[in-house]
């Protein structure tokens, strides 16, 4: 694993983790890597979602597509 310092951070925030930390069993080291082991699986989904997105885009290139807006209005009870 590796290790990362932070320096000049304000006082107030360092204590908001270290509350949250306290709120969670866990210690401050531990609640800030949870933390950023999160931010990190957040990532990882978003490039998953953001490479099928590109990949579907891709298979709808050159096709025709109804404006939906019409389609509403054709299903809209008179």
């Amino acid at each position: 694993m590796a290790n990362i310092l932070v320096r000049n951070v304000d006082h107030k925030v360092v204590e908001s983790w270290k509350a949250r930390a306290a709120r969670n069993g866990r210690s401050l080291q531990a609640e800030i890597a949870s933390a950023l082991e999160e931010e990190a699986e957040r990532d990882a989904r978003l490039a998953a979602f953001a490479e099928w997105s590109e990949e579907f885009s891709k298979q709808l290139l050159g096709r025709e597509h109804t404006d939906s807006a019409e389609l509403r209005r054709e299903i809209r009870p008179q």
